[in-house]
């Protein structure tokens, strides 16, 4: 039994975090924020956005530097 939960809950961790851990900290930053501003707040929509532009401006750049890093480009 402990060895199928733990084969579940490393299936859950690859399939949220995968290759890209930014995306799920972005995501949960980004929820975590919203969850702050009171319900039909106009700034939550905004700060949502906003977190959302720069999680993927820094998930992008993230992976960009690996791919120089991989081809030998430096990085």
């Amino acid at each position: 039994m402990t060895r199928a939960a733990r084969a579940f809950a490393m299936f859950w961790w690859d399939f949220l975090v995968g290759d890209t851990p930014e995306l799920t900290i972005g995501i949960l930053v980004a929820l975590g924020a919203v969850y702050l501003f009171p319900k039909g707040s106009t700034l939550a929509g905004a700060v949502l956005y906003g977190v959302v532009v720069v999680t993927v401006a820094l998930s992008l750049a993230i992976e960009a530097r690996r791919v120089a890093k991989r081809s030998g480009r430096g990085g």
